[in-house]
């Protein structure tokens, strides 16, 4: 990043997705004008998410533990924000969930059901039991062909 300051005069330490010293990243941006985007940008726009997402009655996202990371750039952040933005009610699935503060949307863990062992031998299962539990939480899952 100093060397790149110095040939430059651009600071590249600052710049998101341009890495604390600079990095690959960095480099591209100072010497050939490149453009740093973040990975779920380009996928969601690559398959035209937030068109899709629109004609859902419900979207579920998730990740294998969701705690205060989650909500600091990762997937979760951008689908939840699609959905909020569209008014597409929006469901976290995951593994499990750290503390948290209140957030407008539910997060099903499995670990509140199922010990680490079940969901690791039949995840798939697992969450079907999960859904099926909190229908009568959320009367918009009752809606959903099964």
């Amino acid at each position: 990043a100093n060397l790149y300051s110095k040939a430059t005069g651009l600071d590249v330490t600052h710049i998101p997705g341009a890495g604390a010293s600079g990095g690959l990243a960095g480099g591209l941006m100072v010497g050939l004008g490149a453009v740093v985007r973040r990975g779920i940008e380009i996928v969601a726009d690559a398959n035209n998410l937030e068109e899709k997402m629109a004609k859902a009655d419900v979207v579920f996202t998730g990740e294998g533990c969701v705690d205060g990371q989650t909500f600091n750039g990762k997937v979760v952040e951008h689908v939840v924000k699609a959905a909020k933005k569209l008014s597409v009610p929006v469901i976290v699935l995951c593994g499990r969930k750290m503390d948290l503060p209140p957030l407008e949307y539910p997060i099903f863990d499995l670990a509140s059901m199922f010990l680490m062992e079940q969901c690791l031998k039949n995840p798939q299962e697992c969450l079907a039991s999960l859904i099926r539990a909190k229908i009568s939480e959320f009367p918009i899952l009752g809606q959903i062909n099964q």
